[in-house]
């Protein structure tokens, strides 16, 4: 069984307070049976250490500001119950109506204490400062100066969260290898047949964006889609989309170096489809935008996609087709298979185009075929290369699964595949993992902290 590193500097906190009890009872016996606790020291500590310093640092100042609050109000209350109320005018209590009494003091004080916390938006240390009240209240003081014990409960707890602070900044952190590109094909290596994002794959995507991991997804679709199958992923790297066409930033919602029909090849195309009465749906960049174009719905599967698109957020749907001069950066028809090879028959003898092609099933529906076209220069190795070169990285890890994912695997220096990848995918890469459809992320997280 492998013991974390989290596990080793929370071992190492609280043993170390525990025996600073040792240190204090070798020095002076009294002042280390009334001045400390090693019970809150050794709380405080467990309950600092988190998986980075940013988080260990978060929760050890709630310690103690939530401590110090806390403890303060005890005080205060103990002070002014005991030394002023019961002394000065209820002597002649009974000692079980002293007690009940104070207990009902208690209890009604912890209205100021939680309010003080919800004014000042200090929500997150309410838990402390009510256990630190409590234990200044309720818990035996045996007999100690109220001053003392203030201190006993409110310096032990500011002791342990100082100690897990040491631990956290002074052991081995975790590598975090942000040199490595990893770059991940989505159909079939994070996304399985259309399905959202198991609960593991989104916690851990947003956990290793946080860490800083550059993890770059290629696909052909869109932002659009993309922001739909991954809702509340918050990117960090850009994602290369609609197949190295264009590349997106999401975090400044830019789209960078997208790819575009020269105005002859676009003329061209505009002519073959308005010669064949087809109506395709063309993505053109318009003042930074990307927009789909799109005419007459002619088939169920033409209908399907427009359906399947038409409630996107942003709304970026134009009617009609574009112009010979607008931005085209790819076009898609769909139809039925025999229909899509004719076409792609008549494509092949045309003269003055400058475009590549491919032919895929449209998974939105059975039976139906799509055909992609793009500018040559629009690949997925190129757009690849392109983030490559920005992001500075040497080493460069892909995980692919489908055919048409195999280009990204020019520019790998490692390569995986799921077991589900298919037979040519598999006997190009360097490792088939084995597992669920959460394997690729797990392997990352470990790839993420190794040498």
């Amino acid at each position: 069984m492998r013991i974390g590193m989290r596990t080793m500097k929370t071992v190492g906190a609280v043993t170390t307070v525990l025996l600073f009890t040792v240190g204090l009872t070798l020095m002076d016996p009294q002042i280390a049976e009334q001045w400390y606790s090693p019970f809150f020291a050794g709380i405080a500590a467990a309950y600092s250490i988190q998986n980075n310093t940013g988080a260990t640092r978060r929760q050890a100042s709630t310690r103690v500001i939530g401590s110090l609050i806390g403890g303060l109000l005890g005080m205060i209350v103990v002070f002014v119950f005991e030394e002023l109320f019961i002394v000065a005018h209820l002597t002649w209590l009974s000692p079980l109506a002293h007690q009940t009494l104070f207990y009902v003091v208690v209890g009604f004080t912890l209205i100021v204490l939680i309010q003080f916390h919800v004014k000042l938006k200090l929500n997150h240390m309410i838990f402390v400062s009510i256990l630190t009240y409590l234990s200044m209240t309720v818990s035996t003081r045996a007999n100690l100066p109220l001053l003392i014990f203030a201190f006993n409960r409110i310096g032990s707890t500011t002791i342990g969260a100082l100690v897990a602070l040491l631990f956290d900044y002074g052991l081995p952190k975790r590598i975090r290898r942000t040199d490595r590109l990893f770059v991940l094909g989505v159909d079939d290596v994070i996304i399985h047949h259309g399905q959202p994002l198991t609960g593991y794959a989104r916690y851990q995507l947003n956990h290793l964006y946080h860490l800083g991991a550059k993890l770059v997804l290629v696909t052909s679709r869109t932002p659009t889609t993309i922001s739909r199958l991954f809702t509340g992923i918050e990117f960090h790297s850009p994602l290369i989309l609609l197949d190295g066409a264009v590349t997106y930033d999401p975090q400044n919602h830019e789209l960078m170096y997208p790819i575009a029909f020269d105005a002859a090849s676009n003329e061209v195309l505009l002519d073959f489809f308005a010669d064949h009465a087809i109506d395709p749906f063309a993505y053109a960049v318009f003042d930074g935008v990307l927009s789909l174009y799109h005419r007459t719905l002619t088939n169920p599967g033409q209908v399907q996609f427009y359906t399947n698109r038409r409630t996107d957020y942003l709304k970026n749907h134009i009617k009609g087709l574009p112009s010979v001069m607008d931005d085209v950066i790819s076009y898609l028809v769909i139809d039925r298979k025999e229909a899509l090879d004719k076409l792609v028959q008549e494509l092949s003898l045309l003269p003055h185009l400058t475009a590549q092609w491919t032919l895929t099933p449209y998974i939105e529906m059975n039976d139906y075929w799509q055909l992609k076209l793009h500018h040559p220069d629009a690949t997925k190795a190129a757009a690849l290369q392109r983030v490559i070169n920005d992001s500075g990285c040497k080493e460069v890890i892909a995980f692919v699964a489908k055919d048409s994912q195999l280009s990204i695997l020019e520019k790998a220096t490692q390569s995986y595949a799921p077991s589900s990848a298919s037979e040519v995918v598999k006997q190009r890469v360097n490792q088939i993992l084995p597992g669920d459809n959460d394997m690729v992320l797990k392997v990352i997280t470990q790839l993420f902290h190794r040498r």
